[in-house]
């Protein structure tokens, strides 16, 4: 019998209330323009309220049809310090490096 190995990859969107601490996420399949704007129309149905999205410049994250209830505010270029998940990142390659 053959066991074939492998592994299925995946992206985290994730959008959450500094305040609150509530949070929403989608596991999508590819990081582009098209998945964004799934994650975008799902996000609008989810909050309550209008509210604004802090994103960076990353190219998906331009040229969307953002829903009326949400704004987008972007990070000023060449700036991760104004962007907390990139302390995240700064922690699972530093673990990584670890092993």
């Amino acid at each position: 019998m053959a066991t074939k190995l492998g592994f299925k990859s995946f992206y985290l969107y994730s959008a959450t209330n500094h305040k609150t601490g509530d949070a929403f996420s989608l596991i999508i399949s590819n990081v582009d323009k098209q998945c964004m704007q799934v994650f975008i129309e799902e996000f609008a149905k989810h909050v309550k309220e209008n509210i604004i999205l802090v994103m960076d410049g990353a190219g998906w994250h331009k040229g969307l049809k953002i829903p009326g209830n949400i704004e987008i505010l972007y990070l000023s270029p060449y700036s991760p310090e104004l962007n907390p998940v990139e302390r995240l990142w700064q922690y699972i390659k530093a673990a990584g490096a670890k092993k």
